[in-house]
């Protein structure tokens, strides 16, 4: 991870057997291909993207537990909270390129996935204002690892993926779906935008994940 929140994945230049260097995962059709030397003159300082830390793991844990059946939302609130914490510190409104910093930042470790993109999806539909479906102060919890995973000075944690497994994990060991997310998430809720992104990202490696679900 560079200083300007773009991942470099290692790649070799020419096929088979050409040398090998970084090229920017924002942008994979470039033709740039850095040594570590000329990456890290260039674009330094570095961070490796590593997984989460234990402590952040159980941390997010107890959040979740707190939160009950408002677990699923209460993720999708601090997604979005951690997304106008980190543009705040990116310059915030005032700052033209703000958002984009932001959506890099974010989506650094794998950009372009379809979870990345999710994630997008899910801090725009949720709504701060519902405040009887979430549990503040576990949003609060969930948003300041968030923030910790992709500004911590000598590492760098992927959240998209890192995020859904260790939700979906803890979700399974609830009991499933029913047991994180209220009844508005729930299948055949009216809702159909809502159980889309929360289900699709957050439990899309449960146990018991049900595509009929997004139907």
């Amino acid at each position: 991870m560079d200083a300007e929140h773009r991942g470099w994945m290692l790649s070799n230049d020419g096929g088979l057997g050409g040398p090998l260097g970084y090229r920017d995962a924002s942008d994979y059709q470039a033709q740039r291909l850095l040594t570590p030397g000329e990456l890290a003159e260039q674009c330094g300082p570095l961070r490796p993207v590593v997984p989460p830390t234990e402590a952040d793991v159980a941390e997010l844990r107890r959040a979740w537990t707190v939160a009950g059946r408002k677990a699923a939302y209460t993720t999708a609130v601090a997604v979005q909270i951690a997304f106008g914490r980190l543009r705040e510190g990116n310059g915030g409104l005032a700052a033209p390129h703000s958002y984009e910093v932001t959506r890099r930042q974010l989506a650094a470790g794998r950009p372009g996935s379809w979870e990345a993109v999710r994630l997008f999806e899910l801090q725009l539909w949720a709504n701060k204002n519902k405040e009887s479906r979430y549990d503040a102060a576990a949003a609060a919890t969930i948003a300041t690892v968030l923030q910790r995973w992709v500004s911590s000075p000598d590492r760098y944690t992927e959240v998209a993926e890192t995020l859904t497994g260790l939700f979906a994990t803890f979700a399974d060991e609830q009991g499933g779906w029913p047991a994180v997310a209220d009844q508005w998430l729930q299948q055949g809720a009216l809702d159909h935008e809502g159980v889309l992104l929360t289900y699709s990202l957050l439990y899309s490696t449960g146990a018991e994940f049900d595509p009929a679900m997004l139907s």
